[in-house]
This record gives structure tokens, C-alpha cells and sequence, in this order.
């Protein structure tokens, strides 16, 4: 039988480091509560273009890329089917050539993945007004978005 002090230790120890972890997140989060561009961000995760709006009077950067989360504010409204938000981002500016650092996804190769065919329309749409390719690879596995949306 094994006594409950053998595992005094470990416990501490497995106490110890999910209190640092804990305390690591909280400090991020204090530390970008304010940011402007993390408010940006925010708001387009949780589909309030009226937030997203406030963060850019408050200087936020449209392009700024969170190094946390790896993406920029077109991202995530494309991945969300945030259309109005992405519309916004679009007329404001954002730059829809600019991918996802990980794997080098392009905002319409997450609009295909989040399964918004009123998004992906959107993004086709602007990007071919702007000359932008819309057959673009992205690093992960070579895809293009319409090879994501026929493996769909």
C-alpha cells in the first residue's frame, strides 16, 4: 500500500506549477487588458462591430498581429463569419494578403474551413477587385481554398 506522504510532494510540486501557469495567463491578460490592439481583437472573436469600431478610434493597429494567439483581426472575423465585422475591416483597410503565422493561412482559406459560403463570397468578391490571387497556397499542406472546400 502506498502512503498518502509519498505523494505529499508531488502533489505540492504539481500544485506549485499549476499555480505559475495560472499566474503566467493572469499576467498576460493584465498586461494586454488595456492594449488597444488586444481590444481589437477581443471584440472581433466575440462578433461586436461596435467594440471593433471603439478599438480602432483607440488606435488600434487593423494588422496588428497578436503573437499569443497567431492572428491578425481579418483572421478571426473570417473565421468567424463575422460579415459585418469583415466588411468593416475590409473598408477600414485591413490587409487580406497577410497570413496566419503558423500555417500561412490566408483569411479565405479560414472562411472556407469555417464553412460561411456568405463569407467566402465576400472575400472572393473584394479579392478579385484588388487583384488579389485567390488560388493562394497556404504552408500547412500546400492548399489552396477551394482544394480545403472540395476536400469539405
Amino acid at each position: 500500500m502506498v502512503s498518502c506522504v509519498m505523494w505529499l510532494p508531488l502533489l505540492l510540486l504539481l500544485a506549485l506549477s499549476l499555480s505559475v501557469n495560472s499566474l503566467t495567463t493572469l499576467q498576460h491578460k493584465k498586461k494586454t487588458a488595456k492594449n488597444p490592439n488586444v481590444q481589437l481583437l477581443r471584440m472581433v472573436r466575440r462578433g461586436n462591430l461596435a467594440g471593433v469600431k471603439r478599438a480602432l478610434d483607440g488606435k488600434a493597429n487593423i494588422d496588428w498581429y497578436d503573437d499569443w494567439k497567431e492572428q491578425r483581426a481579418i483572421h478571426l472575423a473570417a473565421k468567424g463569419g463575422h460579415i459585418s465585422i469583415l466588411s468593416f475591416l475590409i473598408e477600414s483597410g485591413a490587409r487580406l494578403d497577410k497570413p496566419t503565422v503558423p500555417d500561412h493561412d490566408y483569411p479565405l482559406h479560414l472562411a472556407v474551413e469555417s464553412g460561411s459560403v456568405e463569407t467566402v463570397n465576400v472575400l472572393i468578391d473584394v479579392m478579385k477587385k484588388k487583384g488579389l490571387d485567390i488560388d493562394i497556397k497556404n504552408m500547412r499542406m500546400s492548399e489552396t481554398p477551394f482544394l480545403i472546400a472540395a476536400n469539405f
